[in-house]
């Protein structure tokens, strides 16, 4: 198994330049030291933070390259929604003056930030958002920042509280580098955690690829290494591309659809054949299970490639099906073109017929052989005709 970039981190060195912390402070970087060890371990660690920075209020965000909020736990008052927060601004940084004025990575940004440019009237949306949650002002800081990930820190005060101070911000800057190596720390464990999993598929010899929430591949199995080299897939700037314009986009599709958590369209996607080899290439995505104490750094879909004979679309294959499913000779046709991955479309123009025509043939097939899906009609012709 090939890991592409480390998930492990040395903290010594970090901590050792940490500035100084009262009592107070020192306890705050204790309970971010553990966050990453338990499931409410954020939430404690920024209540304690909030209060240790006289704000009461506290968020923990993750900015990816698919989901706009992938990560977005709030403290000591009611979460605002992903959705509200993306349709006022809140991750545009020319609408959202808190993400407009994001600095460079432990960088603390405060109210002389915000002021320059709060009244500005593309704020007007999200400013009304800060006044319906009572969250005027406060400071915030960038903890993570790479190609495909940027999770920030902020605080929040009230129109009551008024704004922030020097000393405030001040205590957010000396705890920051804390929350900083927790953030790292979070991502090392996640990560870990998806390398058990992958290990053991690993040792079944699959070939497999592991994907970040930006749909970047972290681990790839010694398999799939091989079907990279046979040019069934590619790698460009750490995705999985197509061999083919049609390859690419299907499985653009598919990985898309379960990075957001969606249904796949099709069990198996099939690869375009090559001219030299009878066999045909198709892969498997998969998006792994959710946990809502996970940052946006934890691995969120697998990807398996396999080998496979296609069907013969022979007097003999389509006898076969006919016999065991009680098939007419065209819907047996259609139902091996399906087991080979060909689309409706396709199946339409291969037959010289419809699609609405291949469609009512697929509900009569549906009908014979107690299927209710294409991907349960696939399985089921796959056991009949012995082909894994």
């Amino acid at each position: 198994m090939i890991r592409v970039e480390s998930n492990l981190y040395i903290f010594v060195l970090e901590m050792e330049s940490l500035r100084p912390l009262d009592s107070a402070g020192s306890r705050v970087a204790e309970l971010l030291a553990d966050a990453p060890l338990s499931a409410d371990g954020w939430a404690v660690a920024l209540k304690a933070l909030a209060e240790y920075t006289d704000a009461g209020r506290a968020q923990l965000i993750g900015f990816g390259a698919i989901d706009a909020l992938p990560f977005n736990l709030f403290v000591g008052m009611d979460p605002i929604p992903s959705d509200k927060q993306i349709e006022s601004g809140g991750t545009d940084p020319d609408r959202s003056w808190r993400l407009g004025s994001s600095g460079a990575t432990l960088k603390i940004v405060g109210e002389e930030d915000y002021a320059a440019r709060r009244n500005r009237p593309q704020s007007d949306a999200y400013n009304a958002v800060c006044e319906a949650w009572d969250i005027p002002y406060g400071a915030q800081t960038i903890l993570w920042d790479d190609d495909s990930a940027k999770v920030g820190i902020a605080t929040f005060r009230g129109f009551r509280e008024g704004p922030g101070r020097r000393e405030h911000e001040a205590r957010l800057a000396a705890i920051a580098p804390h929350a900083r190596t927790a953030v790292r720390m979070q991502r090392a464990i996640e990560c870990q955690g998806e390398s058990l999993t992958f290990g053991a598929i690993d040792a079944l010899g699959v070939a497999a690829f592991l994907l970040d929430r930006s749909g970047r591949v972290v681990m790839i199995s010694p398999e799939a290494e091989t079907a990279l080299r046979q040019g069934a897939l590619r790698l460009e700037g750490g995705r999985l591309v197509g061999r083919t314009a049609v390859d690419d986009g299907v499985l653009r599709t598919a990985i898309g659809r379960a990075l957001r958590g969606l249904p796949q369209l099709s069990e198996r996607l099939w690869l375009s054949s090559r001219d030299d080899t009878f066999d045909r290439s198709w892969c498997e995505v998969y998006a792994l299970q959710r946990r809502d104490w996970a940052t946006l750094f934890r691995p969120n879909v697998l990807v398996t490639i396999n080998q496979t004979r296609p069907l013969a679309c022979s007097n003999a294959t389509v006898l076969a099906l006919r016999q065991l499913l009680q098939l007419t000779p065209s819907e047996a046709d259609v139902a091996v073109r399906l087991a080979n991955g060909e689309a409706r479309s396709d199946i339409a123009d291969a037959r010289q017929t419809s699609i609405g025509t291949v469609s009512v043939q697929l509900k009569s097939i549906f009908q014979k052989s107690q299927t209710r899906r294409e991907g349960e009609l696939i399985s089921l012709i796959n056991r009949l005709m012995g082909r894994k």
